[in-house]
């Protein structure tokens, strides 16, 4: 993950950028879900970050509004690294503990909410989660 300090004039804000954010046709959306829940614990518990903020071809912009709550962060421009255009998005990530602790861990609900926040894991399991991971890390204490 790169991280940088916000530049957006919001106070206190500390951004992070999960790279290589891409999903293979035949991955299940439970693993997909499982990785980006797994990087906001991260990101959020472990660290502190408050926003994600990605890199994205303008057609892959619908897909990360719907699915997961970015806006757009800055337009659309060339990127000289790949040679193709992009748009920056940004994802608060107190909007994204907000929609886990609505609908994480509903994957066998309704199925009124389209994007994959049901297939999150369900909140009450995010402290275990975050311990495993600390002591992974490395990092007993921040959990």
């Amino acid at each position: 993950m790169a991280t940088a300090l916000c530049s957006c004039g919001a106070r206190g804000r500390r951004l992070c950028e999960p790279s290589r954010l891409a999903i293979d046709p035949g991955m299940s959306r439970r693993v997909f879900a499982a990785l980006i829940h797994i990087s906001y614990l991260y990101a959020n518990r472990l660290h502190g970050y408050t926003d994600y903020v990605i890199e994205v071809n303008p057609r892959h912009v619908a897909f990360y509004q719907r699915m997961l709550g970015f806006a757009d962060f800055g337009g659309e421009r060339p990127c000289s690294r790949v040679g193709a255009p992009a748009v920056l998005l940004r994802l608060p990530l107190d909007h994204m503990a907000t929609q886990i602790a609505r609908w994480g861990g509903g994957v066998l609900a309704d199925g009124a909410e389209r994007s994959f926040y049901p297939y999150f894991f369900a909140r009450e399991d995010e402290p275990g989660i975050a311990r495993r991971l600390a002591r992974l890390c490395g990092m007993e204490e921040a959990a």
